[in-house]
């Protein structure tokens, strides 16, 4: 196996980094630009599980509980540091310790309810109708516009708000659709999480930039022409050519995942064998973290398989090339 690349400040590419992907030309952030991302859908789809896995170094504002499943699930060594917060301004008042701390990113768990708890606080305040949508909307963009501008990646998780009378399209939940507006046309990446049944992975779960009928948005990665994609954040901004951190000990994951599974599965070797060879070649290792390294690279596989004609559920299943035509690797 061969050495996994060194992690550089705010998930930039290093130089050397095996199978790293060009940087997409231009229209998308360059792969050293902080990222907004936005990723909303129903409760249990696994977004905080993959905000973590991400940005195993980040610091995460939530609530008390909110977060422990996640933890349960991916054993995160160290690393991630948690704080207890309850509003957008508290959560603003937090990135001068991400910045201190060197961290590459800030995810707010659960905004929808931060967002409601700062609607609260601001009517208690004595603010109300119109100048209590436009503090709450200040105070997210205000979040937003600190992090950038600090460098540091800012991912926001929230719950679906559907479609319905004054909203033609459905998008994240916050109070009030200017709330919504402004968040959503600051992010560079909107993305809704949906079940899809038809998917015979492990993971039903997909990640949906471009349905008409709800708000999206890719001008990070341009594989945004990849919808549905794969429910992995890590695997679409490796394909922009960021590089997100491993957590303490767990560099490892960068060489199994690329090193092994990715180009393996692109040379053809089939799914269910090359996880059989993978799980017994690594014995000894938390299954947890080798689970993680799996997925992280057969997202990657199924993003280049995706663009280059064939839907890696085909690929799967043994079913017959489908050609597409006006996609092709950057």
């Amino acid at each position: 196996m061969t050495t996994p690349p060194t992690n550089a400040p705010n998930g930039a590419p290093t130089n050397g980094a095996p199978n790293a992907p060009k940087a997409p030309p231009g229209g998308a952030l360059a792969p050293t630009d902080p990222v907004f991302a936005v990723v909303y859908g129903d409760e249990g789809v696994g977004k905080t599980t993959d905000a973590l896995a991400t940005f195993p170094d980040a610091l995460v504002l939530a609530r008390r509980g909110g977060t422990a499943p996640s933890w349960s699930y991916l054993q995160i060594p160290g690393g991630i540091r948690l704080l207890l917060t309850s509003t957008l301004a508290e959560a603003s008042e937090c990135l001068d310790l991400a910045l201190a701390e060197k961290r590459s990113a800030v995810i707010l768990d659960d905004a929808s309810l931060t967002g409601q708890v700062s609607e609260y606080m601001i009517a208690q305040a004595g603010t109300k109708g119109w100048d209590l949508q436009d503090l709450l909307a200040e105070q997210a963009l205000v979040l937003a516009e600190r992090a950038l501008n600090k460098g540091i990646h800012l991912l926001i998780n929230a719950h679906e708000w559907a479609p319905g009378k004054n909203r033609p399209r459905g998008g994240p939940s916050f109070p009030y659709v200017r709330v919504q507006q402004a968040i959503t046309h600051r992010s560079n990446l909107l993305l809704r999480a949906v079940v899809d049944p038809t998917r015979t992975y492990a993971w039903k779960v997909v990640y949906r930039a471009a349905d008409p009928a709800w708000k999206g948005k890719d001008k990070v990665t341009t594989g945004g022409a990849v919808d549905p994609a794969p429910p992995n954040l890590r695997a679409l901004l490796r394909r922009a050519g960021y590089r997100c951190p491993r957590a303490p000990g767990l560099g490892w994951q960068d060489e199994v995942a690329y090193g092994v599974v990715l180009p393996a599965l692109l040379a053809g070797e089939a799914p269910q064998e090359l996880m059989t060879r993978v799980y017994a070649a690594c014995v000894g290792l938390a299954p947890a973290h080798l689970d993680w390294a799996w997925r992280d690279g057969f997202a990657a596989w199924e993003l280049e398989a995706t663009v280059r004609g064939r839907t890696a559920q085909d690929r799967f299943w043994g079913a017959p090339e489908v050609k597409t035509s006006g996609v092709t690797l950057a």
